[in-house]
């Protein structure tokens, strides 16, 4: 009879833990023995579900509270799990005695688990070893290595061979030799097939780049009046039509005319002088062929404003003024009238040294009053604009005096702009 309570007892009490091992048995008696007595537990909203299955579902059976302290071999999911007590709403379990496991234990999971992958039929398997990669272009040292810091100023200018220069005059190595005769001979030709072709106007973009590394590297020879040749030629060819050339075309080429000359201009002012006052006259010629919104034409603005600065002030002052009266108010016409009083203003603010004669004043003020009524409003403001200069040049009297035949809207609109140029001037 002892036996059979226990059994029953024992049966009833079976805890999730222990259905786990169908294997195990739950009590051993030997004959002859006396039977062992098994303490009940404390009956629980589980013990009543013992016979369902022996497989619960985690998200139908609530987790059981287990007196058996967590190994510190599981992994940190099921930590946090164990640490979940759902409790029953029964009588019976208000007595229910809650047993937290360590937290020491617990707070750092084993490797070996971490480390462990479950195959298709859940048995886990050892992982594979992760494989490190290193940079083939950088060595451990690198790593360690701080990085250099810039102490020179934001945008100033920084010399990118400096360093080489430096090593270049404290070691042993010889100067870099002259150019050997051959290479000479070689570039003396390059250079005279590209003035040749400059004049042919058959030089395309590619052999225009060609012919600016030869400038750029220094390595034209300018002799026997090369400079001259080569920028006349390229004045010339700036002025030209190109009507042989597809329209997409001819612009490109152009830019490429503009950044050769701008090039001899760097590289040798003082050759370039004699020849700015004919530079002038090709923009203007150039600029008749351009609408105001063509890319190209602020690039002729830009080289007009640099050759303004080494023409004399009197004499291309007159030369342009008589130019542009005998140009009609064609639309070619007015981007030539329009790019020659742009000339004339930069002029005036360019060389303040420069006071126009009354006959020079005269001649200016009866092509501005000209212009002023012309059909195009770029050309207008252009006039208004040359009007500023002339009166900041000579003064209020003796402008009025040149202009005193203007109408009252062209002249309240020179007067306007010239208090606002007063007013600039007087911020600065």
């Amino acid at each position: 009879m002892h036996t059979t309570s226990g059994s029953t007892t024992e049966a009833s009490t079976i805890s999730p833990t222990t259905r786990l091992k169908a294997t195990a048995p739950t009590t051993i008696n030997t004959p002859g023995s006396p039977p062992k007595r098994v303490i009940p537990r404390p009956n629980t909203s589980h013990s009543s579900h013992a016979s369902q299955s022996s497989h619960s579902s985690p998200s139908k059976d609530k987790p059981a509270v287990s007196r058996i302290p967590i190994s510190p071999r599981h992994s940190p999911r099921s930590s946090r799990t164990a640490n979940t007590y759902v409790l029953s709403p029964s009588k019976a379990d208000e007595d229910f005695t809650m047993v937290i496991p360590n937290v020491s234990a617990i707070s750092e999971p084993s490797t070996n688990v971490d480390m462990m992958r479950s195959s298709k039929d859940g048995l886990p398997t050892p992982a594979k070893p992760l494989k490190v990669y290193e940079d083939p272009f950088s060595s451990a040292g690198d790593q360690t290595t701080p990085r250099p810091m810039f102490t020179a100023p934001v945008l100033e200018e920084v010399p990118i061979n400096e360093d080489a220069a430096n090593l270049g005059m404290s070691s042993a190595t010889p100067k870099m030799t002259e150019v050997s005769p051959e290479l000479s001979k070689q570039n003396s030709r390059l250079l005279d097939s590209g003035i040749t072709r400059v004049k042919a106007k058959s030089l395309d973009v590619h052999g225009f780049r060609k012919l600016q590394g030869l400038i750029r590297e220094n390595k034209a020879s300018w002799a026997d009046h090369r400079f001259e040749e080569l920028l006349l030629g390229l004045f010339e060819y700036l002025e030209a039509p190109l009507s042989s050339l597809p329209p997409e075309k001819v612009q490109d080429v152009k830019a490429q005319i503009l950044a050769t000359i701008k090039l001899m201009l760097k590289k040798d002012r003082e050759a370039f002088e004699p020849h700015a006052s004919r530079g002038l006259q090709s923009l203007l010629a150039t600029r008749s062929c351009y609408d105001s919104r063509a890319h190209i034409v602020s690039g002729l603005e830009l080289l007009a404003d640099e050759l303004v600065t080494l023409v004399n002030p009197e004499e291309t002052t007159t030369t342009i003024t008589d130019l542009l009266q005998a140009e009609e108010m064609t639309p070619e016409g007015c981007r030539t009238l329009s790019m020659g009083l742009h000339v004339l203003k930069e002029l005036l603010d360019a060389t303040m040294s420069f006071v126009p004669t009354d006959a020079e004043m005269s001649n200016m003020g009866r092509l501005a009053m000209r212009c002023l009524h012309s059909s195009e409003s770029g050309v207008r403001m252009d006039a208004v604009q040359l009007c500023v200069a002339m009166h900041a040049r000579v003064g209020e009297k003796k402008f009025w005096s040149v202009m005193k035949g203007v109408e009252d809207d062209p002249k309240s609109l020179i007067t306007y702009y010239i208090v606002k140029r007063q007013r600039e001037a007087a911020t600065v």
